[in-house]
């Protein structure tokens, strides 16, 4: 433990030799220093025993109440799991599932007293911009690698070849081990994504992969409303690939359908998010909580729009339609 705490101040005595150079590499160190300083303690590292074996990431806190966001593999079914967090002195507590996706690996879990614990705010990543400058902090036994720098290198609707559901983050950087799972920050120590590979991947080489930050608020209102991750249904589609975000179907009675959309509609922005094709769409309605109402602005001719969607979750009866005026 005193060797960890020793660990950690050469890591900072290190990472605070900023000098006088204005060199972008000394900026870069000096950002690296506070995202590390101001995210350290709210990081874990998170040990998961499945039926197959062993895997051991890292996480991180979003509530006093204990509540911590990790990333697990669909391999295994989960026997226990197990968190340790602190910077010098050490807790190692029992955690539970509270909610899971199946189709990123983002789950929610309940740590057991773990109370007071400084939780990461939540942000955003639409600010994102290829080239800039990021940082994964891990919970990683070498206290010295547990900041590593990286740049954006753009969106990938997949992860080296396997679609996912969602697009993620794409980042030249090489992630420490343990690192599955680690909070994503930019230069302002704003937390922008979760690492979905680790430096132990034989598919890592320098490049890493971010779920975007959104979906973590997702997975955090999904449960407060429903107990669950919970996928939404919208019931419109477009043409896969068009970089028009143009409606081309409508399934009569849908959330899509009773809030007004109709085909020939180009979306322009969902909630706060503009978008501009149609991965931009799918993305952006990936990022919604059932029964959360959210606005979609419209181009409709020469006509802006503003309609009110409620999703409907998916696999739900489709709601009865509005009887016409």
């Amino acid at each position: 433990m005193m060797r960890r705490k020793v660990q950690v101040l050469a890591l900072a005595a290190a990472l605070g030799a900023t000098g006088h150079a204005p060199s972008a590499e000394v900026d870069i160190d000096a950002a690296k220093a506070e995202v590390y300083k101001k995210s350290c303690l709210s990081v874990a590292r998170v040990v998961r025993k499945t039926d197959l074996g062993t895997e051991t990431g890292s996480g991180f806190f979003v509530g006093p109440s204990g509540k911590l966001v990790a990333v697990f593999s669909s391999v295994g079914e989960t026997r226990s799991i197990e968190v340790t967090y602190g910077v010098g002195t050490r807790r190692k507590l029992p955690a539970e599932v509270l909610a899971a996706d199946p189709y990123t690996g983002l789950a929610l879990l309940q740590v057991d007293g773990a109370v007071g614990v400084p939780a990461l705010e939540i942000g955003g990543s639409a600010g994102v911009r290829v080239g800039d400058h990021v940082f994964a902090v891990a919970d990683t036994e070498d206290v010295a690698e547990a900041c590593a720098p990286g740049r954006v290198a753009g969106r990938d609707k997949g992860l080296e070849g396997q679609q996912l559901a969602t697009s993620v983050l794409r980042l030249h950087m090489s992630p420490p081990a343990e690192s599955l799972g680690a909070p994503v920050f930019d230069r302002g120590s704003r937390l922008v994504g979760v690492l979905l590979l680790d430096g132990a991947s034989e598919r890592a080489g320098g490049v890493g992969y971010a779920l975007p930050v959104e979906l973590v608020g997702k997975l955090l209102l999904d449960f407060e409303r429903h107990g669950r991750a919970a996928a939404v249904w919208l019931g419109f589609g477009m043409k896969d690939g068009t970089t028009t975000p143009e409606v081309r179907s409508l399934r009569e009675g849908s959330p899509a359908a009773a809030a007004g959309l109709r085909t020939g509609d180009v979306i322009v922005a969902i909630g706060s998010r503009r978008v501009a094709d149609y991965q931009d769409v799918i993305d952006a309605c990936y990022a919604l909580t059932p029964g959360v109402e959210v606005r979609f602005d419209v181009l409709r001719g020469l006509d802006d729009l503003s309609l009110t969607v409620v999703p409907a979750m998916r696999g739900a009866p489709a709601p009865v339609p509005a009887p016409s005026r």
